[in-house]
């Protein structure tokens, strides 16, 4: 009796295993390897150089979408890559399972390095790949242990930035030939013109509506991108603009509803897909005025192609987080005081006394050993705006600095000299 129980008890334990198994087989079925008779040699080819140790029978899925893109999904239940082409084979965009959200890791970073120091392996693997596209530049991340390379790098004046392993495999790609911020193999699947970075012709890129409630395609459904808040204990009126990459954004103002009298409030700010921030003073102004977002293209950038390696940045200058309760001297008798985080006043010694001016202001920091501060003033007419480019020299925060004066959509220069900043 006792060795029927032991086996009875063996046997049952055997069925609740099988049964388990059998479970787990139909929660996840084998990979099915797609034939490779369908798929063109010319992919193939690239596959081949794209990912490591590739195997034609780890090919899962191939197939063609109604827009023209071809697909491919690569790999086995722990390693996931795909792949969209248009019908000319052109790679559009690659995505890697294994990595999520590789963008924002990389641009944290800062040292940009010049490509004639990229590892062999790396390089040889990138020209093999897209030989028609100029390489530039590069930076590095460590991402889940493993050491990637994110190349900059120009495919007929378009910038590109494929990712790619120590390894020389291709990890990230997206080609977005129009620069509004969404990837050609996203447009034509949408209906999107992906030629042209704003589909409906209304002024907002395709990316910044897609993201914000418009339609890209409907010229009367634009993106909610801006917001109005008013600060009272500052005394200023808050507008937070959203933005994308590649276009510069601005506000403009109007207090007669006429069609040809808009004018700026001050210079156009570049995006970088994250909330900007306009501090105007709070005053009648606004309660017969309208306001909207200017958008212009981003002046392009410089191509940093040279052998040499950058500078090492230098740590003497101190470029302060903020400007509440500092005021900065800017010439013989006239001092910014600002008096908490979005108000300030204009102090101008004479031979009568001082003259106090108040202001709203922003202050960012753009760039190593840089700032940039937005003064906006009331007039008359509505608002006059300052912008300072200050760069900074020392510890002691003093440096030199460049002033320009808006008044009506009008830019004239508002003098250059030295600064000295300092508790008040």
């Amino acid at each position: 009796m006792k060795v029927w129980h032991k086996a009875k008890t063996y046997f049952s334990k055997l069925i609740a295993i099988l049964t388990i198994l059998l479970v787990v087989s139909h929660a996840f079925p084998p990979v099915m390897a797609a034939p490779n008779e369908g798929i063109p040699r010319v992919i193939q080819d690239f596959l081949e150089g794209a990912v490591l140790e590739f195997k034609t029978d780890q090919i899962r899925s191939y197939d063609s979408h109604p827009s023209g893109i071809i697909c491919l999904e690569y790999g086995n239940r722990h390693r996931n890559l795909k792949f969209k082409f248009d019908d000319q084979f052109k790679l559009l965009e690659c995505k890697n399972s294994f990595y999520d959200e590789l963008e924002d890791s990389f641009d944290v970073l800062q040292d940009i390095i010049p490509i004639s120091q990229l590892p062999p392996k790396v390089s040889n693997s990138i020209r093999k790949l897209f030989p028609e596209i100029e390489l530039i530049n590069y930076i590095n991340l460590d991402k889940n242990g493993s050491h990637l390379f994110q190349v900059h790098g120009l495919d007929k004046d378009v910038s590109v930035y494929p990712i790619i392993s120590k390894f020389g495999e291709l990890i990230q790609f997206s080609l977005d030939r129009d620069g509004d911020g969404l990837g050609d193999a996203y447009e034509l699947v949408c209906g999107f013109d992906h030629l042209d970075s704003d589909s409906d012709s209304d002024g907002f890129p395709d990316g910044l509506e897609h993201a914000n409630k418009g339609d890209a395609n409907n010229p009367k459904i634009g993106p909610k991108i801006l917001k109005m808040n008013h600060d009272a204990e500052a005394g200023v009126m808050v507008i937070t603009v959203k933005t994308c990459k590649g276009k510069a954004f601005l506000i403009e103002a109007n207090s007669t509803g006429e069609k040809d009298k808009w004018h700026s409030l001050g210079e156009a700010v570049v995006g970088n897909g994250e909330d900007l921030e306009f501090n105007i003073p709070d005053s009648d102004f606004f309660s017969n005025v309208m306001v909207r977002v200017g958008i212009e293209n981003a002046p392009k950038q410089g191509v940093r192609n040279s052998p040499d390696k950058p500078r090492k940045k230098s740590n003497r200058c101190n470029v302060p987080t903020h400007l509440k309760g500092k005021e900065i001297i800017v010439g013989q008798g006239k001092r910014l005081v600002f008096r908490n985080a979005r108000r300030g006043e204009l102090i101008e010694g004479g031979v009568l006394g001082n003259m106090v001016t108040p202001f709203s202001y922003t202050f960012t920091r753009p760039e190593h050993c840089k700032g940039k501060l937005v003064l906006t003033f009331s007039n008359r007419h509505g608002f006059e705006t300052v912008i300072y480019q200050l760069t900074f020299v020392n510890k002691g925060g003093s440096g030199a600095y460049i002033a320009n004066k808006f008044d009506q959509g009008k830019k004239e220069s508002a003098g250059q000299g030295v600064f000295t900043i300092s508790m008040n």
